[in-house]
């Protein structure tokens, strides 16, 4: 028994923080120059798979 369809996979992206040295701060003192947030990542796969085992899984989109 074959069977065609679409896996989706849901994931988070861990955000950037931008620290800078300031040479008016001690020596082991920074600031935060641009705080990032978290994200989204969705994948879609289409695969092919037989009696529960999947045999081929091609990734169809991503979105960020």
């Amino acid at each position: 028994l074959y069977l065609a369809g679409e896996n989706t996979e849901e994931g988070n992206i861990q955000g950037i923080v931008k620290a800078e040295f300031d040479k008016n701060l001690n020596s082991d003192e920074s600031y935060v120059k641009q705080q990032g947030s978290n994200g989204l990542s969705k994948v879609v796969y289409a695969t092919k798979e037989m009696n529960g085992v999947i045999l081929a899984s091609s990734m169809v989109s991503e979105e960020v």
